[in-house]
Parts: structure tokens; C-alpha cells; sequence
């Protein structure tokens, strides 16, 4: 087993009032409707969930996704999210996003997230397939946030 990391980083700006995008990106409860591909949810507490995701196969390599996040944040306009616990995992993220309001109900994101997958391949493969998984978790990043704007843009109408 290898663990294989990738990060993203993207500012954009959702339809809607800064409150709503801090709620949304601050609960589990919520997020979930922008996920792809989950299996299960297991809420922990409030802002603390279990994620487990359908397996799947990337480039010849099967793996099945399942974390543990704590979510946080300043109650405004700052949002954190880590690890949590000591549970077996196959993919940790973490990362944060700055709100900003911009006026007429549009809320400025900025999002980074680092991401970090235990592949079932051995360490002297990982290293042919991080520029490649590099490249898809940041692409599964940026599709997750079109979802979160979609969902958050939907509710403000």
C-alpha cells in the first residue's frame, strides 16, 4: 500500500449570502448533497462525519474511499477541515475556504483542499502514478465544487 496526495486551489463565487455558504461548508449534514459516489454517511456529532464511498477504479487500480472529517470555522467567514480520530482510513483531506462578501447576495470562495489516498500498489509504482492521481484528485476537486455551487445556487432561488 502507497499513499498517493494531490491539492487544489480555486476562487469562485456562488449566487447566494455569505451565511449560507459558511452553514453549507461547515455541516456534514449538508455536504453530502454535493458528494459523488457515496456509499454511507455516519454523522459523529454536528460537524464530525464518516464518509464511505462506492469502490472504484482509477486507471487500472481499484481502491474504496472512506474517511473521517471534522468540520469548523470562525462562525462567519473561515472554514477548516481535517482528519479525524484514530479509524482505519484510505483517503484523508483537508483544507479551508475564505468567504468574502461581494454585495448583491455573491459570496467569493476561496477553496484549498489537500488530498491524500492509500492505494493498494506498491511504493515503487506510487511514485509512476502521483503526477496522474495529482491530476484527478484535482479534477475531482474542482467537479465537487461546481456540485457545491449548484446545490448552495439552488437553494438561494
Amino acid at each position: 500500500m502507497a499513499w498517493v496526495s494531490g491539492s487544489a486551489k480555486r476562487v469562485f463565487q456562488i449566487r447566494a449570502p455569505m451565511a449560507q455558504v459558511y452553514e453549507f461548508l461547515t455541516t456534514p449534514d449538508q455536504i453530502v448533497e454535493a458528494l459523488k459516489d457515496l456509499e454511507r454517511k455516519e454523522l459523529l456529532d454536528p460537524a464530525t462525519a464518516r464518509f464511505l464511498y462506492k469502490e472504484r477504479t482509477e486507471r487500472g487500480v481499484t481502491f474504496r474511499p472512506d474517511t473521517t472529517v471534522r468540520y469548523s470555522g470562525n462562525g462567519t467567514d473561515q472554514v477548516q477541515w481535517g482528519p479525524h480520530g484514530d479509524a482505519p482510513r484510505t483517503l484523508t483531506c483537508s483544507g479551508s475556504a475564505q468567504l468574502r462578501a461581494l454585495g448583491g447576495g455573491v459570496t467569493e470562495v476561496t477553496y484549498e483542499e489537500n488530498s491524500s489516498t492509500d492505494l493498494p500498489i506498491p511504493k515503487l509504482l506510487a511514485k509512476v502514478f502521483k503526477p496522474i492521481l495529482a491530476r484527478e484528485i484535482k479534477k475531482d476537486v474542482y467537479a465537487y465544487l461546481d456540485r457545491v455551487k449548484a446545490v448552495i445556487e439552488g437553494r438561494s432561488t
